[in-house]
């Protein structure tokens, strides 16, 4: 009886030690478990706090270039402005020159020697070309200075009225236009007939002696913008003056040859800026391609990156109790 009693006893400590040495390694996993688990957890704090930090200093600097933005924008609209005034100032001047040089021409132009009358000739025509350039910088100033006046706009009725302007040159010439339907689009109907008023002048203007114009529109939509593509069978646009032939001034052919102003494509850039619009030229055999992207509807919120943003996005960032990134 003692030896069974001691036996079950032995049994008991035995089965007592098994279960404390079980609970013991059970115990011991649920620490590490727990421990990893603290580490991991403070390891996505740094994480998260480490990335708030970077958010808050992107948006710092993109603060910072939308506001030098903001002053270059301001800088260009007072030069466009100051530009305009310029040209308003010396149209004057240019009037009374213009007047006085045919006034000279009527009452003296027969009795004048032939160098004299020549160079009377010469003023005049500088005159007429000055002229045509103060009137081509007013538009320009124009189009960036004035408050435009954003409605719905038929493209294909602007086209229309554009092309009917033209209808004597088009038949005299026997170009061929095919436009395909173009949309309705939210955008100030005066900008956008100068634009098309110019694309088209353009593309009757710039061909080859003789040659019968051929000019092409296409319009497709992609997401919220239209992207319409002129091509013409002209002279085309030089590859290497591909990205400057839409500067003011930036002529690729010689006034004798094909008078103007010299800043056609320079308006149409500031009319799709004005639009938040794009316009481009690429390669094309046989003669000159230009592209335009214009937003289907004008958004009234169109504005840069602003620290909100990035405030909302910490919002969503919800750390827990734990290390935290300091201010940069």
């Amino acid at each position: 009886m003692d030896h069974a009693a001691q036996f079950i006893g032995g049994l008991l400590c035995g089965g007592v030690g098994v279960a404390v040495l079980a609970l013991g390694i059970y115990f011991g996993r649920c620490r590490a478990r727990v421990r990893r688990q603290r580490e991991h957890l403070r390891a996505e704090q740094n994480e998260a706090a480490g990335l708030r930090g970077e958010l808050l200093r992107h948006a710092v600097r993109e603060h910072a270039l939308q506001k030098e933005l903001e002053r270059l924008s301001a800088a260009a609209g007072d030069f466009e402005c100051f530009v305009g005034r310029v040209a308003e100032a010396l149209h004057t001047p240019m009037q009374n020159a213009s007047g006085f040089a045919q006034l000279l021409s009527a009452q003296y132009g027969t009795q004048l020697p032939v160098p004299a009358g020549e160079y009377l000739h010469y003023l005049q025509q500088s005159v007429g070309q000055l002229a045509q350039l103060l009137d081509a910088m007013l538009k320009l100033s124009a189009a960036g200075q004035r408050d435009a006046r954003f409605v719905a706009v038929r493209l294909q009725q602007v086209w229309e009225l554009v092309e009917q302007r033209h209808a004597l040159r088009i038949a005299a010439m026997q170009a061929e236009i095919r436009v395909a339907s173009l949309p309705e689009i939210e955008g100030d109907p005066q900008l956008l007939e100068e634009l098309f008023e110019r694309l088209l002048d353009n593309a009757l203007k710039f061909q080859p002696p003789g040659q019968r114009p051929r000019i092409h529109m296409t319009a497709r939509r992609r997401g919220d913008d239209w992207h319409m593509v002129l091509t013409d069978n002209g002279l085309g646009i030089p590859r290497q003056r591909l990205a400057t032939v839409f500067l003011p001034l930036q002529r690729l052919h010689e006034q004798q040859e094909f008078p103007g102003d010299g800043l056609g494509l320079a308006i149409c850039r500031k009319i799709m800026q004005r639009h938040r619009g794009q316009i481009w030229a690429e390669p094309h055999e046989g003669g000159a391609q230009i592209h335009l992207i214009l937003p289907h509807a004008q958004s009234a919120n169109a504005g840069g990156f602003a620290l909100p943003v990035v405030q909302q996005m910490d919002a969503q960032l919800t750390l827990p109790s734990g290390p935290s990134a300091k201010s940069p």
